[in-house]
């Protein structure tokens, strides 16, 4: 996609409509398609932490906070937290683009004038803030941008633009058929399309297993095995956990991303601590730390049916450091609770292998020449793996 034609038609788009009076079906192109826009939601980037009053703000209002008796709520500690750093972004931080422009503005008054001499010193520090938010401004895009790589130059923000800009219009669902086959282009339509067709597929149909057949399930699991999976985890392991995932991925819906928590840790990573800790104690979480945003990933591309999406679950940061420590106990005894035949997503096996044993079985199937014969079910993988049942 041109990125010109992005920069001065970020709205554009094409729409197809049926062949009605001809053998041709019209194509219109839109400089300014209309799209939903919903609230805007909040995230911590880490061009702040540029500016250091950002962690004087984190430092102040946590510690203050816990004074007033809220050291019991975590989630409490982050809202607060999330509350003042919006202050803070429009009093301390400001707008990039619009002091970049006062500052371009002024640098280019200094060098017309004729007698430059005493413009000297201001003009190197007007260059040195502006070259200060050339660099939060790269920073901002690449965040929004999603791209965890960085072209080569001093300031590549028309790039991190660009691909933002091609996510989000690859990303909107421009579209959705309902189950009569209509085609819906308003955001509230879509919405009940979607809501109407997951809350169906993910409604348990509340099945029992027999008696008779729960005895036939052996334990495999051994009682220092489940003790170690249950193990309240120490403060350094779940340390090693914050420090170890890439800063940048997508936070839930706190807006808290992996770099707010790894600047402040010695500020806020006691009390994270003391949440993981409870939650192995208790077995329960806060609801509001175990709130998520549901993400739906195309399988194809320019999807306009709803069973074509896939969700996904974004969750808070907290959560994710539960679910990793979780998972890596758990990589320990894979290989006891999941079926060998099952050659997909466990360490050590390949997911190929099913590929090659099911051509072995369709070419055994074509060459037998047997008398009684043999069959083969190919499964509905839309059944197999997009149910909880």
């Amino acid at each position: 996609m041109d990125t010109g034609w992005l920069n001065v038609c970020p709205n554009g788009g094409v729409r197809n409509f049926p062949i009605v009076a001809s053998d041709h079906g019209p194509i219109i192109l839109d400089t300014l398609t209309k799209k939903g826009k919903g609230s805007r939601i909040f995230r911590f980037y880490e061009a702040w932490l540029r500016e250091q009053s950002c962690s004087e703000v984190i430092k102040e209002t946590w510690e203050k906070n816990l004074n007033r008796g809220g050291a019991d709520n975590l989630t409490l500690l982050l809202k607060n937290t999330k509350h003042a750093l919006q202050g803070w972004r429009k009093q301390g931080f400001g707008d990039v683009d619009a002091k970049l422009r006062i500052l371009e503005d002024r640098l280019m008054w200094i060098q017309s004038q004729k007698d430059f001499e005493p413009w000297k010193n201001e003009e190197l520090l007007v260059r040195q803030k502006i070259t200060e938010e050339w660099k939060r401004s790269k920073l901002i895009w690449k965040q929004q941008s999603w791209e965890l790589w960085l072209m080569h130059g001093d300031r590549n923000s028309k790039f991190f633009h660009a691909s933002t800009m091609v996510r989000r219009k690859r990303n909107h669902i421009w579209a959705l058929h309902d189950k009569d086959g209509r085609r819906k282009e308003h955001e509230r339509e879509k919405g009940y399309i979607l809501m109407d067709f997951f809350s169906n597929l993910f409604n348990s149909s509340n099945p029992e297993v027999p008696e008779a057949l729960e005895g036939l399930i052996t334990p495999t699991i051994s009682m220092e095995e489940n003790m170690s999976l249950c193990a309240i985890p120490s403060g350094e392991e779940i340390r090693k956990q914050v420090f170890q995932m890439h800063p940048l991925k997508a936070p839930g819906p706190d807006g808290m991303s992996r770099i707010f928590f790894r600047s402040s840790w010695d500020t806020v990573g006691d009390k994270v601590i003391i949440c993981i800790q409870e939650f192995f104690r208790r077995g329960a979480l806060d609801p509001d730390l175990n709130f998520n945003y549901i993400c739906l990933i195309p399988k194809v591309l320019n999807v306009e049916k709803v069973e074509l999406f896939r969700p996904i679950s974004l969750c808070n940061f907290v959560l994710k450091i539960i679910t990793r420590i979780m998972l890596q106990r758990l990589r320990t005894i894979m290989d006891k609770v999941i079926s060998p035949f099952q050659s997909a997503f466990i360490p050590g096996r390949w997911i190929a292998d099913a590929t090659l044993l099911g051509q072995e079985v369709v070419s055994t199937v074509r060459k037998n020449e047997s008398k009684g014969g043999l069959m083969a079910i190919k499964m509905d993988m839309h059944k197999a793996y997009d149910r909880i049942e």
